[in-house]
């Protein structure tokens, strides 16, 4: 019996939450007997590559160096007719688009290659902070026109589904909420020996020290500077506290100097990207994500899945992942203060610390498995008739 062929295409494969979760939904979906394919532009490097991922993961992949994330005429152009000729070979039975440049492009393609069923998965929303409010506008317009030719719109909260339908892109029934799942088994605390002398000390750590962290992309949508500005006042309650920063992105230079200017060289590690967070996560005291916008916060999930008391702001999807004082704290954006008080809260109060890391724990692992995101997008896939 010939296997439903289906080609996902996502604009970049840096080290994000949309490019992981664009990998475990190809990855599961293979292993549900889908004949999967993958397209994807260059990644930037700086912040990450999963491009040996996906090819570790058996995912048929294809690069094409001319789909940016910037708009680029000329590009954008190359892009489109490279991937209506190649769906086009290919006769693709779906194409499941990821994030703003790829699903423009992916989804006319598509259409004009008389693919059967288009599907669309937005992992945030694009109505404000990551881009200009000129950029912002079109991409709107554009979302507004090409929704018309989308079978399915996929949102990975259901917050993120009234954003969409709130700027009058589509029809509710054009729409369904998957969360974004995580690897339960890769994000398990019991991998992990809780003290962890040998990581702490690699990376300049004393034993005692109090780990205050975050992972994720350094960019201005993600709000570091709040918790840098936030920590000479948590270093004033909690003199042990030291601040761990995973990840790299366009303005790490910029924080760095900050930190810097405010004292913080021998408090504050900046790790860069790397391989092993969930054994960073584990050494950690309290996971922070202070973003300005967030569509989910896949690394907030992961935190919670590692069993640490977490504080975020109360943006986007994350009210949806965080329900205050019940799995962790919620503080307003762009507030310093507010994101110190509630760190020192957790900080000074191991009781509530625990009750919170174990509730969150328990969210984390019942309801964003990988597994569950996969079987929900399957069953998107075969609503559509003839599957």
């Amino acid at each position: 019996m010939r296997k439903t062929k289906v080609l996902h295409i996502i604009t970049r494969l840096i080290r994000g939450g949309a490019e992981h979760n664009t990998l475990l939904s190809a990855q599961g979906l293979a292993e549900l007997g889908y004949d999967v394919s993958l397209v994807a532009g260059p990644s930037d490097k700086i912040e990450g590559d999963l491009e040996f991922a996906y090819r570790q993961a058996d995912i048929k992949l294809k690069l094409f160096p001319s789909l940016v994330r910037e708009i680029s005429p000329l590009k954008d152009i190359t892009s489109f007719l490279m991937l209506y000729i190649f769906i086009r070979k290919e006769r693709f039975d779906i194409v499941h688009t990821h994030v703003s440049k790829a699903g423009i492009l992916g989804r006319w393609a598509a259409k004009m290659a008389g693919v059967p069923y288009i599907c669309h998965t937005t992992h945030g929303n694009i109505f404000g902070g990551y881009f200009s409010p000129l950029i912002s506008k079109l991409f709107i317009l554009l979302n507004k026109i090409t929704v018309i030719i989308t079978d399915k719109m996929i949102t990975i909260t259901n917050i993120g589904k009234k954003q969409w339908l709130d700027q009058n892109i589509g029809k509710p029934s054009q729409y369904t909420s998957i969360y974004s799942g995580i690897n339960l088994d890769e994000f398990n605390p019991q991998n992990y020996n809780i003290e962890n002398e040998d990581v702490k000390k690699k990376l300049g750590f004393q034993i005692d020290d109090f780990i205050i962290g975050n992972v994720g992309r350094i960019a201005p949508i993600k709000g570091h500077k709040y918790l840098i500005q936030a920590a000479p006042s948590i270093i004033e309650e909690i003199p042990q506290a030291k601040f761990l920063i995973v990840g790299d992105g366009p303005n790490r230079s910029e924080i760095e100097t900050l930190a810097k200017k405010l004292g913080l060289d021998e408090h504050v590690v900046f790790l860069g990207m790397q391989e092993n967070v969930p054994e960073l996560l584990s050494i950690m005291n309290i996971f922070v994500l202070p973003s300005i916008n967030e569509g989910m916060g896949r690394a907030l999930v992961e935190a919670m899945a590692m069993k640490l008391p977490c504080v975020a702001t109360s943006v986007g999807g994350v009210v949806e992942v965080i329900k205050d004082g019940e799995t962790g704290l919620l503080v307003p954006s762009e507030d310093p203060k507010a994101l110190a008080g509630a760190i020192c809260r957790l900080a000074k109060n191991a009781e509530l610390s625990k009750r919170l890391a174990r509730t969150a724990q328990k969210r984390a692992r019942s309801v964003f498995g990988a597994q569950e995101m996969v079987d929900k997008i399957s069953t998107v896939y075969n609503n559509f008739k003839g599957f």
